[in-house]
């Protein structure tokens, strides 16, 4: 079962519809959350770049990754769903000051997975999600990923290493 499979679930069991989704890549999750789950909305954020060299715990760069390929897909994505559909291209930092606080049903994190950064993300976009929502992201087996969604209280585990909790 794919993280998508999983989220999906979730979502439909809590009749959850209007996400955002950090760290887009290639817009493979968005596109499958969009498939599954009729009249669904998806924010996507990314910024299609390569990170700095960090010497820290979970500092993928991605500087070999085909970038302009993957943002073309997901610009082609949101073409593809106009209107249930939109690419931000934008730090996540940068992207949770453009959405309204209580606005989304769920977040699914899974941009830069330094525990400095996802803790930014779940302080950032923790605000945007509604009561009755979900907080979500992959990469919980990493342990900076690990290490800072523990540090906001308990989760759940999922298949294909997603951590979730109700909001």
């Amino acid at each position: 079962m794919k993280r998508w499979h999983v989220i999906a679930s979730l979502c439909r069991t809590a009749n959850l519809l209007h996400g955002a989704e950090l760290g887009v890549r290639d817009g493979r999750f968005a596109r499958s959350i969009l498939a599954l789950i009729p009249n669904s909305t998806i924010i996507g954020v990314d910024t299609w770049k390569a990170l700095p060299p960090r010497k820290v715990e979970g500092s993928e760069t991605y500087e070999k990754w085909p970038m302009t390929a993957y943002r073309a897909a997901c610009l082609k994505l949101a073409s593809d769903f106009h209107g249930r559909c939109t690419m931000l291209e934008l730090t996540t930092t940068a992207a949770s000051k453009c959405i309204p606080d209580e606005s989304l049903d769920f977040v699914f994190i899974d941009a830069d997975h330094t525990e400095e950064a996802v803790r930014s993300d779940i302080n950032n976009w923790l605000p945007k999600i509604r009561k009755g929502g979900l907080l979500s992201g992959h990469d919980i087996s990493w342990p900076s990923v690990k290490n800072a969604v523990t540090s906001f209280g308990t989760y759940q585990v999922a298949g294909d290493d997603v951590w979730y909790k109700w909001i």
